[in-house]
């Protein structure tokens, strides 16, 4: 199973038919269908020449490994594993050349200037990783007042949570969740 990140560009938006190309990004296998690539999303308060401008957020889910007891359950916690993690890449290459380019060659990594990406430095680890320890990040969105990434994680039976996404922060799953109270 794979979720595939694709870009589509149409030449004649007046018209009710697609005319244009498709371009893929990024491809993230998983291990079922359940808890996939979830939500996207750019910094709308981001301007032209601001370090955010142009990244966008990818939330992956676990794939459902976080819940199946053996070596795989600790994948939401790996940072060599994109599964499980909010994701901050450039789709458009041209726009920081210095930053550095995916294995793939189809988007860059925030890497330079003043906001790089948290685990540049990690050995082993994937650059693409914003913040890791989700179960099913589901959606996100900005709150406009505090320019605060908010993320929604599905949880496992009946509880669920709202996050306030801080650059390089694990979220704890699968290893630990939050206290009923």
């Amino acid at each position: 199973n794979e979720s595939v990140l694709m870009e589509w560009t149409d030449t004649n938006i007046k018209n009710s038919t697609f005319e244009g190309t498709a371009r893929e990004i990024l491809r993230v296998g998983f291990n079922t269908v359940i808890h996939p690539m979830d939500d996207i999303v750019f910094d709308p308060l981001a301007k032209p020449g601001s370090a955010n401008f142009g990244n966008l957020y990818v939330s992956t889910g676990d794939g459902g490994s976080g819940e199946t007891p053996g070596p795989i359950q600790i994948v939401p916690q790996s940072l060599k594993a994109l599964q499980g993690k909010v994701l901050r890449i450039t789709p458009n290459v041209a726009l920081r050349p210095k930053d550095k380019l995916s294995e793939n060659g189809r988007y860059r990594i925030p890497s330079s200037g003043p906001d790089p990406n948290p685990f540049l430095s990690v050995a082993g680890a994937r650059p693409e990783i914003f913040a890791y320890g989700f179960r099913n990040p589901h959606r996100m969105d900005w709150d406009p007042v505090t320019n605060t990434l908010l993320v929604n994680d599905i949880g496992l039976h009946s509880w669920e949570e709202v996050d306030i996404l801080a650059k390089g922060g694990n979220y704890g799953y699968s290893q630990r969740e939050g206290n009923e109270e």
